[in-house]
């Protein structure tokens, strides 16, 4: 493992056995990767964790999508904000959850290369629906892991950090992006022909020349969403 890639994806030990590792040598649609291997599988859901998550500038890191896997929720339990200056992806159509209340930074040269949907939060844990929640921060029984549906992201929690966007991001045709955090600021572009966009904060802030963009050349598509949940 190259000392570069480890200090900026960096996995805890809190799932064990399962923990996350990291193919440094990884390739993807042809072009070298950080791969993100392991985790912990339950059914269709795959879980991650780790203490730090930044991918640099011109950094390809991508999560591996085996094959019965349709989720992947990726935690972040330090105490530093991630950023995102260069490609993050999964090699494969799952949606990634991301999971970090110290906030999240996607940077002007950020891009995603995600077929799925992308859920980002800065939140304490993420909902499922048997009642299972995956926390921001580990605990003693943080492993007892599930394989129920996730909620998504649920407004009226008590929730920390800012998510910031100023890269230019177009998504797949009928994607969904949303985006819940304490503070959320637009100042890129985000598009996705016929899908979804959601920013949700108690504060929302959207640049002068920020653009959300879900039209799409037969129609279709949500009316992009952006508000305050506190309340």
């Amino acid at each position: 493992m190259a000392l570069a890639c480890q200090a900026q994806v960096w996995p805890d030990e809190s799932l064990g056995p399962e923990s996350s590792t990291l193919e440094s040598e990884g390739r993807v649609n042809g072009l070298p990767a950080l791969l993100i291997e392991g985790g912990a599988q339950r059914g269709q859901n795959l879980f991650h964790s780790f203490l730090e998550f930044n991918v640099d500038l011109q950094q390809r890191v991508y999560f591996a999508n085996p094959a019965a896997v349709s989720n992947i929720f990726t935690r972040i339990t330090g105490s530093h904000p991630s950023e995102i200056w260069g490609t993050l992806g999964v090699d494969g159509e799952a949606d990634l959850y991301l999971l970090n209340p110290n906030g999240f930074l996607f940077g002007a040269t950020a891009t995603l290369d995600i077929a799925g949907s992308l859920m980002v939060s800065t939140g304490e844990d993420l909902p499922f629906a048997d009642g299972f929640r995956y926390p921001a921060t580990p605990t003693q029984t943080s492993d007892v892991l599930t394989m129920s549906v996730p909620l998504g992201l649920q407004t009226g929690l008590p929730i920390q950090g800012t998510i910031r966007n100023v890269a230019q991001i177009a998504f797949n045709p009928e994607q969904s992006l949303t985006f819940l955090g304490h503070r959320v600021e637009h100042f890129g572009s985000l598009a996705s022909p016929g899908g979804t966009l959601q920013l949700l904060g108690d504060t929302v802030t959207v640049g002068e020349t920020a653009t959300l963009d879900v039209s799409a050349p037969n129609g279709g598509g949500e009316h992009p969403d952006w508000r305050g949940v506190s309340g």
